[in-house]
């Protein structure tokens, strides 16, 4: 649909979560009490069902710690490749991200706004030296992802 009419080649400043199940429809309901149809934009969507978490098998994609968990995601579609609307709706997306931590919340890391390499550590907390490791060992030339920032400056 997206490339059929025009959208899939304009910005995307999607953010992507997992939320507590045990508080998802408190922390959900109060963000998009706050969103504005502008907020995702003509062709957006908004994205929440429940997960178990025992049925989740990636290593080291980060989920609350709960049996069951709320994927979440805002994503925007604006109508325009405006980069002042570009611009706030990422910012957007990062307080979002900050009320969503704040509540026990995680990120999918594909989402749109900016993360420091001491953010990624605090993401991945525990599993953090794991990743370092396998970085370290399989990539000492840092060639991959390197436009997420995980790495640089860490150790």
């Amino acid at each position: 649909m997206l490339r059929s009419k025009g959208q899939w080649s304009r910005p995307q400043p999607w953010l992507f979560t997992f939320l507590r199940g045990s508080n998802a429809e408190q922390v959900a309901g109060e963000i998009l009490g706050g969103l504005s149809s502008e907020e995702i934009g003509p062709f957006g969507r908004i994205t929440y069902y429940p997960m178990l978490t025992g049925a989740f098998r990636a290593p080291l994609v980060r989920l609350p710690d709960e049996g069951v968990v709320f994927p979440f995601s805002v994503i925007r579609i604006p109508a325009s490749s405006d980069a002042a609307t570009i611009e706030r709706m990422v910012a957007q997306n990062r307080a979002l991200y900050e009320r969503i931590r704040n509540a026990g919340g995680v990120q999918y890391p594909v989402g749109a706004f900016p993360m420091s390499p001491d953010d990624w550590k605090d993401h991945f907390g525990p599993r953090w030296p794991r990743l370092r490791d396998a970085k370290q060992r399989d990539d000492p030339s840092n060639s991959l992802t390197p436009g997420y920032n995980v790495f640089r400056g860490q150790t």
